[in-house]
């Protein structure tokens, strides 16, 4: 059965800016000052933190934890997103018969909001968020896992990133892999084409 993976954040919601501006936030509130620091694109919360010098677990785990809290708290006013994407989604999947995979680079609980705002529970087969493999993006591991749990092979799998790294995956699992963007993958969600 052909199989459609996508990443989430940036393909089925765009939030650009909320990971900086929520970790900046929760930095702040426990005295680290990120002011004027600029980071490579595909760079961690941790990674931030001990690029800064900031390596005790007990200060790591706070930021992160409110980072997320936080950025749950504000993701419904500041990202972008189609309100019908999941009826349209559910439509051509009952059209067409092909499962469906969401594989985030995401939290958990930043992956679960985006979801829960986008209405995907019921639609996705499957939900995978950064802490369901040992090794995120660029590594293929989550999308390698994504295609184990639906049963599918790479030759029926098309997976659909958004970035370098998350297409580096894509392309690592010998499945079809499509640079797409969050406006453009709504236009083949409304048209059916995948």
């Amino acid at each position: 059965m052909r199989t459609i993976l996508c990443d989430l954040d940036g393909v089925l919601i765009c939030t650009t800016g909320l990971h900086d501006k929520t970790f900046a936030q929760a930095a702040a509130e426990l005295g680290i000052d990120l002011r004027g620091v600029a980071w490579p694109e595909a760079i961690t919360s941790i990674d931030k933190l001990t690029r800064l010098g900031v390596t005790d677990p007990a200060v790591v785990s706070a930021v992160k934890r409110r980072k997320n809290q936080l950025y749950a708290e504000q993701l419904s006013t500041a990202a972008r997103f189609h309100p019908a994407i999941a009826a349209r989604i559910a439509e051509a999947k009952r059209r067409h018969g092909f499962r469906f995979g969401i594989c985030t680079n995401s939290t958990a609980v930043g992956a679960d909001a985006m979801v829960s705002l986008l209405g995907l529970q019921e639609v996705a087969d499957l939900v995978l968020n950064q802490e369901c493999v040992a090794n995120p993006k660029p590594a293929p591991d989550i999308y390698l896992l994504g295609m184990r749990l639906l049963s599918a092979t790479p030759e029926e799998t098309t997976i659909y990133e958004d970035s370098e790294p998350g297409i580096a995956a894509a392309r690592a699992t010998g499945a079809s892999a499509i640079l797409t963007t969050y406006e453009e993958m709504y236009r083949r969600i409304e048209s059916c084409v995948f």
